[in-house]
């Protein structure tokens, strides 16, 4: 049972949200952009997550950091002349994270830039498999779950979870290449 567990939460980790294929990015990070409706902002990207069915982009401005969609931006090619690494990994990358106990190999989620560094999204924590009542859906022995039983996906709030936080966004250094 604790393979298949364990094999579970792998398979879900190097999953991506968006399927087999990365979709495309419209926003370079720190390329200047404008929101143009209804606030008429100017920034540059300085970070960039997959949210549920899309990319959302963090906008720098004099108004602060601004989360949008790429349909409220336009963009400009221009990319802000400032010194910082590349980063090491890319969004969609297969990575090893360096915590916590289970399935080591997460995938890139996003990328956000704060003070000239780079952090990285990744899942933290698996989503529970719970029935339809609420209860675990992984076999007990008792019968548990049985063959036709409604399932879903919720936020893992037992066992060290307790807040069902889920993503985290961690240093280069928390993270190796997966071979």
């Amino acid at each position: 049972m604790t393979n298949m567990i364990h094999s579970l939460e792998t398979c879900w980790y190097i999953s991506p949200p968006w399927g087999k294929d990365v979709p495309p990015i419209l926003v370079s990070l720190l390329e200047k952009v404008y929101i143009p409706n209804p606030r008429k902002i100017v920034g540059y990207c300085c970070g960039i997550e997959w949210l549920d069915e899309g990319w959302r982009y963090s906008i720098a401005s004099e108004r602060g950091i601004i989360s949008v969609d790429e349909s409220e931006l336009t963009v400009t090619g221009q990319i802000l002349p400032l010194r910082i690494e590349t980063p090491v990994f890319t969004i969609g990358e297969l990575v090893k994270f360096q915590f916590g106990e289970g399935s080591k190999i997460r995938t890139v989620l996003g990328l956000q830039i704060i003070k000239e560094s780079c952090f990285y999204k990744v899942e933290w924590h698996s989503p529970a498999l719970t029935t339809t009542d609420g209860s675990c859906a992984f076999p007990k022995a008792d019968g548990g779950l049985k063959l036709g039983d409604a399932f879903s996906f919720r936020d893992a709030t037992a066992n060290g979870n307790p807040n069902g936080i889920r993503f985290a966004y961690i240093t280069q250094f928390d993270l190796t290449k997966a071979v």
